[in-house]
């Protein structure tokens, strides 16, 4: 007997905070492409750890570029955020189905996300009414074999992703670890994802980089997504742009340590 699988083609505004050259959104937007329509609208340039900032003293510039054959590609000089704002009020024509952000190259785990332009860009599109999701590979030259499997892994889910009923606030934040022997899925919790920050001074006067590595946070649970990531497990974190800590809220309150 033979199966046919029905794949509903859906309307995907893609972007990330790699640029419009990263490799990561060339192999997810061809990958998408193969059932879906696909709209990309990206930095010109890396925006890395940019979080979630607008460009609002100076104009935005964009082009049209031929990224893949097939494809509408805008590059522009904003932020990820701006990407997705502008993209979505001028450039975009109608709704998409689904925002997806990435794939990132590098970790946005735990505390990443605070900074993450990438995780950002699907919170700029939940914000403007649009089920979103951010990727990433906690590793900045990955392998291809295991980016492919990310592709695929988001291929396979997009439906799922669609279909969920998200709250109006949340998103799914996505990390695929960097290994080819995945364990599997786990839904997980925010962790701590700690550097040991260091600043390199450069060759010029009042120059330094930041540079660091990922250390070992004695806070993290079992069941976060930092520790299940680093044991082989793709996390999936649902994360709302509500920064309301209620349970503290309720103890404030209650304790009535602000009444006047």
């Amino acid at each position: 007997m033979l199966l046919i699988i029905i794949i509903k083609a859906m309307r995907i505004f893609l972007t990330n905070d790699d640029g419009i050259l990263a490799k990561g959104l060339y192999h997810l937007a061809k990958g998408l492409a193969q059932d879906h329509e696909v709209f990309i609208v990206a930095p010109d340039r890396e925006r890395s750890a940019c979080g979630h900032s607008l460009t609002i003293n100076t104009p935005i510039k964009y082009n049209q570029i031929n990224l893949i054959p097939g494809l509408t590609s805008y590059k522009t000089d904003g932020t990820p955020a701006d990407c997705v704002k502008f993209g979505l009020s001028e450039l975009y024509q109608g709704k998409p189905d689904l925002l997806v952000s990435g794939i990132n190259y590098g970790a946005n785990l735990g505390t990443d996300i605070l900074y993450s332009g990438t995780v950002s860009a699907a919170f700029e599109g939940k914000i403007l009414g649009i089920k979103s999701i951010a990727i990433s590979i906690p590793e900045h030259k990955p392998d291809e074999k295991i980016v492919k499997a990310t592709v695929e892994f988001i291929k396979q889910n997009l439906e799922t992703f669609y279909n969920l009923d998200m709250p109006e606030k949340t998103i799914l934040n996505i990390n695929y670890p960097h290994t080819t022997q995945v364990k599997g899925v786990r839904l997980a919790s925010m962790g701590y994802q700690e550097y040991d920050d260091e600043y390199i001074k450069g060759t010029a006067v009042n120059m330094y980089w930041l540079t660091g590595k990922p250390i070992k946070h004695h806070k993290n649970p079992p069941d976060s997504d930092v520790e299940l990531n680093r044991q082989g497990y793709i996390t999936i974190t649902p994360i709302s742009f509500n920064l309301t800590d209620n349970v503290f809220l309720n103890k404030l309150q209650q304790k009535g340590v602000f009444d006047k």
